[in-house]
């Protein structure tokens, strides 16, 4: 078949031959789609302890618990989400470590709770999303690297 220069277009090696064709259109739309296959499903898993910033963080991790303030400045934040499954409720968990003292970190996160309108119950904080908060604080001394987790339990989505 004679193309518009008068060349012939089904002779091998030119761009529109079957395997020119494939090599051009058909391996980049192959690879484009398992692309996509692979962040959606990676989008949909339940990351476990993940670093801030890291690709599980940006799309697994719940917006509530990325808003949360850290101060890890002795042992890096992890992040970690199970979604919620039937009866079970989701939940969001930071884990992080400080030596900013007790009293500093309960302030930093009462001010973040009422900042965002949440109501203080037993065990932690109601927030109007609906989610509950938990904050756990490990009690070390003075200038230790402390342990601390951040709970929230609900629906994310």
């Amino acid at each position: 078949m004679q193309g518009d220069a008068g060349q012939d277009d089904s002779a091998p090696g030119t761009a529109r031959s079957g395997t020119g064709r494939l090599l051009r259109y058909g391996i980049p739309a192959l690879l484009l789609l398992l692309l996509i296959g692979a962040v959606t499903l990676f989008a949909h898993s339940e990351p476990s302890a993940v670093p801030r910033g890291s690709l599980g963080f940006h799309l697994g991790i719940p917006g509530t618990a990325k808003q949360l303030p850290v101060r890890d400045d002795c042992a890096p934040a992890e992040y970690s989400y199970t979604a919620r499954d039937g009866e079970r409720i989701g939940m969001a968990r930071v884990g992080y470590g400080s030596t900013l003292s007790e009293a500093d970190l309960q302030a930093l996160y009462a001010q973040h709770y009422q900042d965002r309108g949440c109501t203080p119950e037993e065990g932690g904080h109601r927030c109007p999303d609906g989610n509950f908060h938990e904050t756990r604080i490990d009690p070390a001394p003075a200038d230790q690297c402390r342990r601390i987790d951040l709970i929230i339990l609900g629906d994310f989505e």
